[in-house]
């Protein structure tokens, strides 16, 4: 409720500004911490590394929320075709992202090229673990959009997804 009221009145560009330089901030906090953490348990997999994953996700949630609502409120802004196709297809991908949520581990876990996928990435590019794990998100991510996309066109799976 307070972000929805608010935004009209209280977000210029300079608080929004603030608050993701808050938001940045929460997330070099939470990847210092992560490194500390590694450094004295010597264990950095995916089971010792996720303990602060979710200390800043509200800031960083009402942060996305304010930047797109502020710039979807700005009618100037959308007389630019650039912004007003980048508030359309932001506006498509929110409004798949049950489907892709739900499709996202049939993706990495079921499709047997997926583990190919991250071979390719990582050895025969010889792209760093960092990039290669981007890449290979985005990869899901634009394949759960594909798939949702059509799911959203049948009439009988349309509320589903």
């Amino acid at each position: 409720y307070f972000m929805r009221k608010r935004i009209p009145d209280f977000w210029s560009g300079r608080r929004l500004a603030l608050l993701w330089a808050a938001n940045l901030g929460g997330i070099l906090v939470t990847a210092g911490l992560t490194v500390w953490k590694a450094s004295l348990t010597g264990m950095l997999d995916e089971n010792h590394s996720q303990s602060f994953y979710n200390l800043f996700a509200v800031l960083n949630a009402a942060s996305v929320f304010a930047a797109c609502t502020y710039l979807a409120g700005r009618g100037a802004a959308l007389r630019r075709p650039l912004l007003r196709r980048l508030c359309a297809l932001l506006q498509s991908m929110g409004s798949c992202t049950l489907g892709i949520y739900l499709l996202h581990l049939f993706f990495h876990q079921r499709l047997p090229f997926m583990g190919r996928l991250w071979d390719v990435f990582r050895v025969r590019l010889g792209l760093g673990d960092m990039i290669s794990a981007f890449l290979y998100c985005g990869v899901i991510f634009l394949m759960g959009y594909g798939v949702t996309l059509v799911l959203k066109r049948v009439p009988l799976v349309r509320r589903l997804v």
